[in-house]
């Protein structure tokens, strides 16, 4: 079956999220603070992409986008897309050897079957850049320790993108109930929510109306995006370093910021991987991450 395009759902949905976004505000209790919300968020709100510092280093030096295809591709030089698939609308993806790539991470192992479930559902889910509905606040920080925020007039441009009301991955799939450990993607649910670039933020005032009942506009605005919830953004098209407005840092902790004087008196601070644990890389990396936004002139601030 041909895998859908979640940009050109969104597109198709455009008109029946802005109907529910009106019929949700004449039978809110606060249409007046709701209104405000949507108002205040509009003009500002922007995409904020979380990573880890490895994976910022990838953005920084390549300047496309990081995904785990490409990373795999550039670092290792395998190659797990192959076009002919594309013909027929079906993945791109070489999923016997890419499988065995997402083993090597427990997390990556524990999605893996999720994630190959919606891959091939998904059209171009291999070039996806994900990232979320960003306004106020500390962000997924549980998606990496840097959070960049892309330019509003840079994301406004954007025509191959879509959001959902929460993580893809997470809410959007359902485990068979045959006990078969296969799992399937709610594709009407999916096509409900779809919401673009002009859309996304009725989408976002469904999704948190109900706390409006209760919580002032800057408690509202701060909840948008946190580590625990978010509105999910599938970016296709490829962005570059000169797309980010700032860099959200989480400042190191007492235990990362000694590791990090540790390797640089030692004069360990550029060694490669097998040379230094997995702790060290990290640091490393966080370092390496820093020196790269002052070398592009990327502005960025400690959360």
């Amino acid at each position: 079956m041909p895998r859908r395009n979640l940009a050109q759902l969104a597109r198709d949905n455009e008109e029946a999220l802005r109907e529910r976004y009106e019929e949700m505000l004449a039978s809110h209790s606060s249409p007046e603070q709701l209104k405000e919300l949507y108002a205040a968020c509009e003009p500002k709100w922007s995409i904020s992409i979380n990573c880890w510092a490895f994976q910022l280093l990838f953005f920084l030096e390549q300047n496309v986008p990081y995904n785990k295809y490409r990373y795999v591709h550039y670092q290792e030089g395998k190659v797990f897309l192959s076009k002919e698939y594309l013909q027929a609308g079906e993945t791109s993806v070489d999923w016997s050897a890419f499988w065995d790539v997402l083993q090597r991470d427990s997390t990556d192992a524990k999605y893996a079957p999720l994630r190959k479930v919606f891959n091939n559902w998904a059209d171009r889910e291999e070039d996806y850049s994900y990232g979320a509905y960003f306004v106020d606040g500390d962000g997924a920080k549980d998606f990496g320790e840097f959070s960049m925020v892309l330019k509003v007039d840079v994301v406004r441009e954007m025509k191959e993108i879509s959001f959902l009301t929460k993580d893809s991955l997470k809410d959007y799939l359902k485990e068979i109930s045959d006990q078969s450990g296969n799992w399937f993607v709610e594709g009407s649910r999916i096509q409900e929510d779809a919401a673009t670039v002009a859309t996304v933020t009725n989408l976002m005032c469904l999704k948190i109306s109900e706390m409006m009942e209760t919580q002032d506009l800057e408690a509202c605005k701060k909840s948008i995006c946190t580590k625990e919830d978010y509105l999910e953004g599938q970016i296709v098209e490829h962005f570059t370093v000169e797309a980010m407005e700032i860099v959200r840092v989480v400042k190191p902790d007492v235990v990362k910021l000694q590791r990090l004087t540790d390797l640089a008196v030692q004069g360990r601070i550029n060694l490669g991987d097998d040379q230094l644990t997995l702790e060290e890389q990290r640091t490393r990396d966080f370092q390496k991450s820093l020196a790269g936004l002052k070398h592009r002139n990327v502005k960025f601030a400690y959360l």
